[in-house]
């Protein structure tokens, strides 16, 4: 007897989208993005604000001793078509934003809650380039909703670090009123026997 089933596959770990090179297919879900901007520290990790921090003393440098930028970013929960899962997409190209923009108001296709992305990327480095374009709008599959459905997402979790789509607070993390009314003691008057 087997520890696992012949037909285990390991999950994804990776929550957030990896554009491969050639056509990637994504659904954005999300009715808005996260938009903040972001910037990488010197240790190496992102910082990420509503607010532009302006030239923060943290700043990483590149090779020539030059501060990197500080990028608007979008985040938006997509379902991905080749992975088939629920994921976190992180936009900061002004290309792959403007097109989004334009979609959105063009009546023939609306919100794109509506209809999946066709993104094609080419090249590498600095030469990487994207084309963006819409699939006819139509209605998610009833398997793809179910996935869909089983993932909410909390977008607001990005500003501070954490997962997403993770159920449960992280340790130390202020709970919200709907987590502090779960985690209430319960009163014997209340229950029913």
């Amino acid at each position: 007897m087997s520890f696992v089933p012949a037909d285990y596959v390991a999950p994804s770990t990776s929550s957030y989208t990896k554009l491969q090179t050639g056509e990637n297919n994504l659904r954005i879900i999300s009715e808005q993005p996260l938009i903040a901007f972001q910037y990488w520290n010197t240790s190496g990790k992102p910082v990420r604000s509503l607010k532009h921090p302006g030239q923060p003393a943290d700043l990483r440098r590149d090779d020539k001793g030059q501060p990197e930028a500080v990028k608007e970013c979008w985040w938006m929960a997509v379902y991905n078509f080749t992975t088939k899962q629920m994921e976190i997409w992180e936009v900061s190209q002004a290309g792959i934003k403007n097109k989004i923009i334009s979609l959105s108001q063009d009546s023939d296709y609306g919100h794109p809650s509506g209809y999946t992305l066709k993104i094609m990327k080419s090249g590498s480095g600095l030469e990487t380039k994207y084309d963006v374009t819409p699939r006819p709008p139509k209605a998610l599959d009833a398997a793809i909703k179910a996935v869909v459905d089983a993932s909410p997402a909390n977008l607001d979790a990005i500003l501070t670090g954490g997962n997403p789509f993770d159920t449960q607070p992280k340790p130390g993390a202020t709970p919200t009123e709907e987590q502090k009314k779960q985690l209430a003691p319960v009163d014997d008057n209340d229950l029913p026997f």
